[in-house]
């Protein structure tokens, strides 16, 4: 059920996400209790049903839930909480709440460096989405420096060609080109068009942590983080 729901979130049928979701998430409540691993999944996903949906104060109050619970359970700086974290601030950008996203990335960003390491995955899933929030705050020079070392980064671990490196690229290529400007610096796929109008909204999830949990994608166990690929 956890998998058909996902399909319909990706196919934009967010109602019958919805449902799906409601119902898996009272299930594994009922048999397996509130707190227990795949129940805040559960609430996870469900909250970005939400989230897909433009229903931000829902999503806010059950990624706020499943946040305190992993806090407590597992600690501050557990990946899982962090995965928490960074869905919260999602909620919060996407309601212009644009310094609470901004405390809440950063934090992430720097417990994602200490534990994880500066070249994870996810740390540089935390670096972009900072890039992202320096840019919206007009610290435009800040986030083309942070951008860049994503781009940096990503090609070095991921190759120049996967999607999170090329979503990157994308967002830097439209921060540092003007109309009157030279072709940009960065090498551009024939796969991707700019996309001057909402790019940082497109932009905001691409790498991981912000859309689908991977465990309920693979259909594994219990996992550390999200993987959205979307984008975002």
């Amino acid at each position: 059920m956890s998998n058909l729901a996902l399909t319909y979130s990706r196919q934009g049928l967010w109602k019958e996400a919805e449902k799906l979701g409601v119902q898996v998430l009272e299930i594994r409540k009922r048999a397996l209790g509130a707190e227990h691993p795949d129940t805040l999944t559960s609430m996870s996903i469900l909250a970005l049903t939400y989230l897909d949906q433009g229903l931000w104060k829902k999503a806010e109050k059950l990624v706020v839930q499943v946040l305190e619970i992993r806090k407590r359970v597992l600690g501050a700086e557990h990946p899982g909480t962090l995965e928490s974290m960074s869905i919260l601030a999602s909620t919060y950008s996407r309601q212009g709440l644009w310094k609470d996203a901004e405390k809440l990335r950063v934090q992430v960003l720097e417990i994602g460096k200490r534990v994880l390491g500066a070249e994870h995955p996810d740390t540089l899933t935390s670096m972009h989405n900072v890039a992202l929030t320096y840019h919206r705050h007009s610290r435009r020079d800040e986030a083309i420096e942070m951008m860049k070392n994503v781009v940096n980064l990503s090609t070095k671990v991921k190759g120049p060609d996967h999607p999170h490196t090329l979503g990157s690229v994308e967002a830097l290529n439209h921060w540092t080109h003007t109309a009157a400007a030279s072709p940009p610096r960065w090498k551009r796929t024939k796969h991707l068009q700019q996309r001057p109008e909402g790019l940082e909204r497109q932009m905001e999830g691409l790498m991981a942590s912000q859309r689908e949990p991977k465990k309920a994608l693979e259909n594994r166990g219990w996992i550390r983080r999200l993987k959205r690929v979307l984008v975002p």
